[in-house]
């Protein structure tokens, strides 16, 4: 069993006020470029600058960074001398910050401070050891793992997600699930990561249709803090196939990481709990899930999962993203051959061959029954 969790975590109103504490002179922000008339923003560069700090304001940050951009960012890093990043955005933001301060260090031997202000409640990038860098040609999506690329501090200020669009809150709160879940049933998992994934699947049940569709405050910030706490447990557990086929397929089709998941999710789940009907029992109780075997109590779970979706107008099929038919058969093969060599895959609790990713795959766009899905498994021929 193993945990630890170097980085800091600052949360609540004004949390971003550290900010101006920081010993440092040279400051370089690095942010999505929606974030220029953003209040959080302006907000940190105003504490930086009043306490007589130089800022370097970075912002052509772009979805998924490819190395090239990565590379541009440490070299404005080397250029204007910097010494602190913070990075202030959503996965991306944080991702690329990360992704170049951890190559900085590679390559110049200089380990620079790291602050992650996330303004998505979504990615976890906050508190993890985990980048995906994409293949600007290919579109190929690859993570990295290290420790060394864990921020140093994390600052949760509820009033980064206060103006977050509803589209934007839909698919990272299913990403917080989706990674929850995930960590919940890893291989690694154990009972300090189980501890930050339960809660976190129960916020989520409890205050993701709140913050969206009620535009409640409180809702707002416990999902906040709920995508940490996910990111925490995924960090330290790893994750699983959602994952693996989530990479491969939205690289390929250019599909919001979140949004993917989500739609991947109960497929993934329905596949599992066909290898082992008991392997979410852990979480029910909490939940309030209840049912006289396993396969009943996962099947409530799904149509708690289903109206959720429903709810929140989530599309139910990879079809349903606006793939067609023909591009997802051609790319099938493809998306399965990235998948299977995904390092996520290492962690799932369920052995994978091609053929069960490619059923995953298949159930996911055209929506079949689980008992049409599964059938190969039970009878050794295509469900399709």
């Amino acid at each position: 069993m193993y945990f630890h969790l170097p980085t800091k975590i600052y949360c609540g109103k004004d949390s971003a006020d550290r900010l101006g504490r920081l010993k440092e002179s040279k400051i370089m922000i690095c942010a999505d470029p929606f974030l220029k008339e953003n209040s959080a923003l302006q907000a940190s560069v105003h504490k930086l600058e009043a306490a007589g700090k130089e800022v370097i304001l970075y912002m052509d940050i772009v979805p998924d960074a490819p190395m090239s951009k990565i590379q541009e960012i440490m070299e404005v890093i080397q250029g204007k001398k910097v010494e602190v990043l913070v990075a202030i955005g959503g996965g991306s933001a944080l991702d690329a910050t990360k992704s170049a301060r951890f190559f900085y260090e590679k390559i110049f031997g200089i380990r620079l401070p790291l602050i992650a202000i996330p303004t998505t409640s979504g990615t976890g990038s906050e508190v993890t050891s985990y980048v995906v860098i994409k293949d600007g040609k290919t579109g190929k999506k690859t993570p990295v793992v290290d420790e060394k690329i864990l921020p140093d501090i994390a600052i949760l200020d509820p009033t980064c997600v206060g103006t977050m669009p509803a589209s934007v809150a839909r698919d990272t709160g299913l990403d917080v699930l989706t990674h929850a879940l995930e960590s919940l049933v890893s291989k690694p998992s154990n009972v300090f990561t189980a501890t930050y994934a339960k809660k976190a699947i129960e916020t989520v049940f409890e205050d993701l249709k709140k913050a969206i569709l009620e535009d409640d405050a409180g809702a707002k910030e416990r999902m906040h803090y709920a995508s940490t706490m996910a990111g925490v447990a995924f960090g330290q557990s790893g994750l699983g196939i959602n994952h693996s086929l989530a990479h491969a397929v939205g690289g390929k089709f250019s599909i919001p990481h979140g949004r993917i998941n989500g739609v991947l999710l109960p497929y993934v789940i329905q596949f599992h709990g066909s290898h082992q009907e008991d392997l979410y029992d852990d979480m029910m109780e909490g939940l309030g899930i209840e049912g006289f075997s396993p396969e009943r109590r996962l099947n409530n779970f799904l149509k708690d999962l289903k109206k959720l979706r429903k709810d929140l107008d989530l599309p139910n099929t990879i079809r349903d993203l606006g793939i067609e038919e023909k591009d997802f058969n051609q790319a099938l093969d493809g998306l399965v051959d990235l998948a299977i060599k995904d390092p996520c895959t290492e962690s799932n609790p369920i052995e994978v061959t091609r053929e069960d990713l490619k059923g995953i795959l298949e159930a996911a766009y055209y929506g079949h029954s689980k008992k049409r899905v599964y059938a190969a498994t039970v009878i050794g021929r295509p469900s399709f």
